[in-house]
């Protein structure tokens, strides 16, 4: 109900049928029940009582009243900070809340012994490989190769891998642009005749990563007719394969 002044104290509180079917609501009796609906859907129902008197089955609902919540931040222990912020040292943290950065941030354990598993395991690095002496290869006894690629914007041939083929006694180096990996083994193979003719020297080795395109059976064999040793780095360990790395770094900085 709308438009009802509400008022505990007063002697006699009734309500005027004619005024409230004049705002629109409908009043149905039936029998000893009476209900006051709008639109279809019953809004106050109510039960004759003595003297022909309707009694309502009326609620009072309290007035809204504004109201303010204010959180209290809660201390959290050291561990937790460390989580939240993405493995900040802990002294970093502490210092944080030393000196009053974040508004929030309250510690209520200050032990630094916990053990973070994800920090152990996202900083620890390889040892570094022993540092090797240059050996001094003849022409044809070592040549290493290496695939760079796939570039973020394709050649004018729409060729996204660069194939390097280079001779370490020499440092003669052949470069071929491919549209796919599996073109580098048949460019390798037409590349060793190609050297031992012009330099009229024996292929002993051939390097390079251990990968599908370098690993098939057919390749091997070719390799074996032409007198090559095929030789593989190991995974993940680039520096086996130093001196076609550091060309391929050479000519990527000179495009």
């Amino acid at each position: 109900m709308r438009k009802v002044l509400y008022v505990p104290d007063i002697g006699v509180n009734l309500i005027s049928i004619g005024t409230v079917t004049a705002l629109g609501a409908k009043v149905v009796y039936s029998g000893c029940d009476v209900s006051f609906s709008r639109n279809g859907i019953v809004d106050i129902t109510g039960r004759r009582i003595e003297n022909g008197v309707y009694k309502l089955n009326l609620k009072v609902k309290p007035a809204e009243t504004n109201r303010a919540l204010v959180s209290k931040s809660v201390g959290v222990p050291l561990s937790v900070w460390h989580t939240r912020f993405p493995h900040v040292n802990n002294k970093t943290i502490q210092k944080m809340e030393q000196l009053q950065l974040v508004d929030g941030l309250a510690i209520s354990n200050h032990d630094i012994s916990c053990i973070c598993e994800g920090c152990i395991y996202g900083k620890m690095c390889r040892s570094p490989f022993i540092e090797s002496k240059r050996e001094e290869r003849e022409v044809g006894e070592l040549i290493v190769t290496d695939i760079q690629g796939p570039m973020q914007v394709p050649s004018l041939s729409q060729a996204f891998y660069l194939l390097l083929i280079k001779d370490h006694g020499s440092s003669y180096r052949k470069c071929h642009f491919l549209k796919k990996k599996s073109e580098a083994a048949y460019l390798i193979l037409q590349f060793i005749p190609l050297f031992e003719t012009e330099t009229n020297k024996k292929v002993q080795h051939i390097r390079s990563e251990r990968r599908g395109k370098f690993d098939g059976k057919e390749y091997k064999c070719r390799l074996a007719e032409l007198g090559a040793v095929q030789e593989f780095t190991i995974s993940y360990s680039p520096q086996q394969n130093g001196v076609a790395e550091r060309d391929n770094r050479t000519i990527m900085d000179h495009t």
